[in-house]
């Protein structure tokens, strides 16, 4: 039987089955449904799990699973917050419970090659939790925790993803990175008229609860999203799934 997806939500069984008998892995892609401010769909966060997911994949043994396509709550300085319409939150306990129960159902497959793949900042740490659990009832199981799809980027590429200095990873949300990234792969979700350069009153290193308006944006868009560009979406994106395919190829060898 030959198999012509790598994508676990368009096999049959039987060809799910045929590649755990020839000791296949699988990727769990994790994202969220977020607002990411006027110009980008809420959905980003899930599409780029998901194609990180399946660009990884291509070089390496791995089926890639159905997304989840919620994630732990919004936070006001890394996602934008919860008042935004649209913005659908999972608890911590409840995100635990959902990736325990996923993998067990890995484990009864029979993977025992898995990889959580999270592109959704919020999630770290109950990811974690959740594979920890199964792992310790599941010895025979190698549970790789990506809470981020890459490390660090080469000094040349972030010299051109921000010329005029870094803001950070969680000041980006909905910025010139993940701008760049969906106008390279899915311009079409993209409005890019809509973006905007905004920043929020205070940008503290603590948080607050209950969420203080200060640390919140009204675009939604926590940075700079103007200075997006296909160029530099294609940069990063190909950066990004080097390195991912790079460390699954490093714990799993083909």
């Amino acid at each position: 039987m030959d198999i012509t997806t790598k994508e676990m939500a368009q096999m049959t069984w039987q060809e799910i089955e045929q590649c755990i008998k020839e000791g296949y892995g699988i990727i769990l892609p994790i994202g969220s449904t977020e607002q990411h401010g006027p110009a980008l769909p809420i959905s980003t966060d899930a599409i780029c799990a998901r194609e990180v997911s399946l660009g990884a994949a291509e070089n390496t043994k791995m089926l890639v699973a159905p997304t989840i396509q919620y994630g732990y709550r919004s936070r006001p300085l890394s996602g934008g917050g919860a008042t935004f319409p649209g913005t659908t939150n999972l608890s911590g306990h409840t995100l635990i419970c959902v990736i325990e129960d996923i993998l067990e159902e890995f484990a009864r497959m029979g993977f025992k090659k898995v990889v959580v793949l999270s592109m959704h900042m919020e999630n770290q740490n109950f990811i974690y939790e959740g594979s920890y659990l199964v792992s310790r009832r599941h010895p025979d199981m190698k549970i790789m925790v990506m809470e981020s799809a890459f490390g660090d980027i080469q000094e040349n590429i972030m010299d051109v993803l921000f010329p005029d200095g870094f803001p950070g990873w969680a000041r980006e949300h909905a910025a010139c990175m993940e701008v760049s990234i969906m106008l390279y792969r899915h311009p079409e979700l993209v409005h890019f008229d809509r973006a905007v350069n905004d920043n929020s009153e205070e940008y503290p290193f603590y948080d607050v609860l209950p969420p203080d308006p200060r640390f919140f944006t009204k675009s939604g868009t926590l940075w700079h999203a103007r200075e997006a560009t296909i160029e530099k979406g294609k940069l990063i994106w190909e950066e990004i799934i080097k390195q991912a395919g790079a460390a699954i190829n490093k714990e799993f060898p083909i």
